[in-house]
């Protein structure tokens, strides 16, 4: 209730019209319902059902109960007679302290690039990150600050689309220029692959928020959900469960997303619980093979753990 009455007060215009347009629907359906028991009027019965109906499409289109609007200020906004690629520019350090102050943004905060999210209308916006109450929130900075709050418990996976085409001539536009906004957040701007056209990878938290991935690192110290990858790779039934998984983390190590000593960390974790798997020998010798092909194990990690299976399974008999 409390995130509802937020939302209604102090949030997005998106966000306040479809709240007290719910409102009001529900208070229509509940008068020509009522009327319709009142008088017998089989036509006013269906009216308040159009309502109902009306109020469950609106509802269906912004999950407050995953991603929600707390706060919203007025007191650093942009001037719209700024262009759009200027706004970064009136940021100015002293202006940030005051932001960072006034959202209360902790200490233990990371930063992190949106690169986009449709429904909350963010692109390519920076932003502050901290945990607090089991919630995380990002602090958008953008022409009107604001603060998105989400239930960790709500983020049950992270998942990725790769190779997405870049709009060169709009990519990014507000960091060309050295602000003191700019200039901090640069280092988590995405890379980028292909020729003349330009291809980036994107990781997703709630199916909604789009993070760059250099801005992943900062991500995973808060959020430590699974990373779900949807591919030719992971959907192919001849790959099994341990090579999907390494598979994945090659992906985040590729990406820049996990450093390689988190990497390595991860991937022995893997390999120790493949060791002791009760797979047949050859589908371990076949998996480790794929492995090495992929450049997901180096040699000495692969004959490590080739005589850990030898060992587990000399035990056995």
């Amino acid at each position: 209730m409390k995130r509802i009455i937020n939302g209604m007060l102090y949030g997005s215009l998106k966000t306040k019209l479809l709240l007290w347009s719910s409102l009001i629907m529900i208070i229509l359906a509940i008068v020509f319902i009522v009327m319709a028991g009142i008088k017998g009027s089989f036509v006013f019965f269906l009216i308040g059902i159009g309502f109902a109906v009306i109020i469950l499409i609106l509802t269906q289109s912004y999950n407050l109960s995953d991603v929600n609007l707390e706060l919203a200020s007025k007191m650093f906004k942009v001037p719209d007679t700024i262009p759009e690629n200027e706004v970064l520019e009136h940021y100015t350090e002293d202006k940030i302290k005051k932001m960072m102050v006034e959202y209360k943004v902790k200490k233990d905060h990371r930063m992190v690039i949106v690169d986009t999210a449709t429904k909350l209308k963010i692109f390519q916006a920076p932003a502050y990150m901290w945990l607090q109450g089991g919630k995380l929130n990002l602090l958008i900075i953008e022409r009107e600050p604001r603060v998105i709050v989400i239930p960790i418990s709500r983020i049950d996976k992270i998942t990725y689309k790769a190779n997405v085409l870049v709009n060169v001539d709009s990519e990014y536009v507000q960091f060309r220029k050295t602000t003191p906004i700019s200039y901090v957040f640069s280092p988590y701007l995405p890379d980028y692959s292909g020729g003349d056209r330009k291809y980036k990878n994107l990781y997703f938290i709630c199916d909604e928020i789009g993070f760059t991935n250099n801005s992943m690192k900062q991500v995973f110290d808060f959020v430590h959900a699974e990373f779900v990858v949807d591919d030719s790779v992971t959907n192919n039934k001849l790959n099994n469960k341990y090579f999907v998984k390494a598979y994945q983390y090659g992906i985040l190590l590729k990406d820049r997303a996990i450093s390689v000593e988190a990497y390595k960390a991860r991937m022995s974790r893997l390999l120790e619980d493949m060791t002791v798997d009760e797979m047949p020998n050859s589908e371990f010798e076949n998996t480790m093979i794929n492995m090495l092909r992929q450049r997901l194990v180096t040699e000495e990690f692969a004959a490590y753990y080739t005589g850990q299976r030898n060992k587990v399974m000399k035990k056995g008999k």
